[in-house]
């Protein structure tokens, strides 16, 4: 890995102007950004921390360091830190405890969390927020939620842009055969970027390096296990490279779309990271019943009948339909109303292509999708708007095509929920009636080959569940 020239990379820091990072614990600014702040404050700009808790549970010595031990030292741990950072230089990194408890920031409602961010922001009025990438890097559900309740806070202010931190696909290229990752992230990470999605790229020089490790080793109730775990030279290699992606906010709805569309973007933009938490990125267990995965199965199998099969995942959420269908050889890509659910999609499965759309406006073109899935898709669209969603499908369908469609069943009741998925968002639900459903796709030009229809197999169901297969009947006329 070669250098980043000093001049470019002061050059380029520049650019970001005041620089606010917003972080889970002690040391993970230095982990990810400690070359940057230096930068920062070599060129004159204000330099702003905020750690959301002292980092009490970080310990795998609790008897040692228990956390009302702990916590006290780490405060000492980065304030040295963040001097070492700042060797040398009048400039000093300001620094903001959000004083939550270690391990416990999922728990907090995300509107919340990004309220406390926001009033920092609007004091502070930093150019540029630095902050995890949506799945937190590490995949820690405290990365999780800070980076969510940043992005929030950023959201709501357009003049401000985001920097993820992020794992560029030749950094772990770097360490193929070398390192053994599976002791410093979660199940399912660590989730690379490819390299030209990477906006700000620093290989540190020598000098930045030494800073850098004089900050990091300042946190010795942390880094000391892992310089003996990998050896002077790994650790150099490890904590060499700081790369970001830009963060794209575009909450623009488009003209005349419908309330409960614009209702629904907004939940799962708020929710998205719950969602990775509490359901996962893969079909499971634990949320779908061996009859669930049965219907599933025979749905990859009957869309594979086609050549080519290309298979779209519509409101694919996380990529649970996707991930599935993909490790079954079809070609699918996913389409989703929420932002953050597609960018966490985009993390959990980075060889599918994900996109945002709704249900009503695909961002396919016509006759190109051999097999559709709406996995529990339909549940916040009005029963009245389940024509428009088929006509749209009619439309990027191609002759003889295959549909699934999962849905709570009931009477076309509406329930509205005022705290919907952890956020402070209201959002009608629906539970749609087998029939009007099967109706409403034959009217748009769709023969139901298949219903299944279960009682409530897992505690978070309360009604029964359906799912329809379903194949298009009519032979499309040139326009």
């Amino acid at each position: 890995m070669s250098p980043t020239p000093r001049t470019d990379a002061a050059r380029a820091v520049a650019e970001l102007g005041t620089i606010m990072g917003v972080w889970a614990h002690p040391d993970d600014e230095a982990y990810l950004s400690a070359g940057l702040m230096r930068l920062a404050l070599e060129n004159g700009q204000r330099v702003v921390c905020v750690t959301a808790t002292k980092g009490e549970l970080g310990t795998s010595d609790p008897f040692t360091w228990p956390p009302d031990r702990l916590a006290p030292a780490r405060r000492l741990e980065l304030a040295a830190s963040f001097a070492a950072i700042a060797d040398g230089l009048d400039n000093r990194i300001e620094h903001h405890w959000l004083d939550h408890r270690d391990g416990r920031c999922a728990d907090i409602r995300s509107d919340v969390g990004a309220t406390e961010v926001g009033e920092l922001i609007d004091r502070i009025r930093p150019d540029t927020v630095v902050t995890f990438e949506p799945g937190g890097l590490t995949g820690h559900t405290d990365h999780q939620a800070i980076a969510e309740w940043a992005t929030l806070a950023v959201a709501d202010r357009a003049d401000i842009r985001q920097l993820d931190a992020v794992i560029a696909q030749s950094f772990l290229d770097h360490f193929d055969g070398r390192l053994d990752l599976e002791p410093f992230f979660y199940d399912g990470f660590p989730r690379s970027v490819e390299d030209a999605t990477v906006c700000l790229h620093l290989v540190l020089p020598d000098d930045l390096w030494e800073i850098k490790d004089h900050a990091l080793r300042a946190q010795a109730t942390q880094t000391d296990v892992v310089i003996d775990m990998l050896g002077l030279d790994l650790w150099k290699e490890f904590n060499l490279v700081e790369a970001f992606v830009e963060h794209s906010h575009d909450r623009t709805p488009p003209v005349g779309e419908p309330e409960h569309t614009v209702s629904a973007r907004n939940v799962y933009d708020h929710s998205a990271n719950h969602f990775v938490a509490d359901v996962g990125t893969r079909i499971s267990t634990e949320f779908e019943a061996p009859l669930d995965r049965a219907v599933l199965h025979a749905f990859a199998e009957a869309a594979s009948t086609r050549e080519p099969a290309l298979v779209l995942d519509v409101g694919c959420g996380t990529g649970r339909v996707a991930g599935f269908l993909a490790e079954r050889g079809l070609d699918v890509s996913g389409v989703d109303i929420s932002e953050q659910m597609v960018g966490a999609a985009r993390l959990a499965h980075p060889d599918i292509a994900f996109d945002t759309g709704s249900l009503t406006a695909l961002p396919v073109a016509d006759s190109t999708i051999t097999a559709a899935a709406y996995w529990y898709s339909i549940i916040a669209t009005p029963p009245t708007e389940l024509a428009a969603a088929w006509k749209e499908l009619d439309r990027v369908l191609t002759d003889d095509g295959h549909v699934l469609v999962a849905f709570q069943a009931g009477h076309s009741d509406a329930i509205v929920r005022t705290d919907a998925y952890g956020s402070s968002s209201t959002l009608t639900l629906y539970h749609h009636s087998v029939l009007h459903v099967t109706e409403s796709l034959g009217d748009a030009g769709f023969e139901v080959t298949a219903d299944v229809l279960r009682q409530p197999a897992f505690d978070h169901e309360t009604t029964p569940q359906a799912i329809l297969l379903a194949r298009r009947r009519t032979v499309k006329r040139p326009t």
